[in-house]
């Protein structure tokens, strides 16, 4: 599986070098939805520089093999690849906790897909 990730900037215009380091943050995240449906392979990371601190702020979401469930995440850093590593590790926590209470429930992701869109049509 290989994430397709799409990088946006707000008043800020993203180098080679941001992508570069949020690609290697997310390596950790693409490690972790081996197993996942493809569909979740979309992630959209926003990278803004906050005027009063001056520090980076990354947001990386996720979207979710099941529906209604978007994995999402907001940090800060001195540097982009600090809050980019911030805001993986937080999104690697989700998906494992996501990945923990499905083997609970002992529903394969397809079968929880399947009972949140039965949720939907009801």
């Amino acid at each position: 599986m290989t994430l397709s990730i799409a990088v946006t900037g707000r008043d800020v215009d993203i180098t080679e070098e941001m992508r570069s380091q949020i690609s290697a943050a997310l390596d950790r995240v693409e490690r972790r939805l081996q197993g996942f449906p493809p569909d979740m392979t979309q992630t959209d990371v926003v990278l803004e520089r906050l005027e009063k601190t001056g520090a980076w702020q990354v947001r990386i979401t996720l979207g979710a093999g099941a529906p209604d469930h978007t994995f999402t995440s907001t940090e800060e850093g001195a540097t982009v690849a600090e809050a980019a590593r911030r805001a993986a590790e937080d999104i690697v926590d989700q998906v494992e906790r996501f990945r923990d209470k499905v083997q609970r429930k002992e529903h394969t992701y397809e079968e929880v897909r399947a009972i949140k869109e039965g949720e939907r049509a009801s």
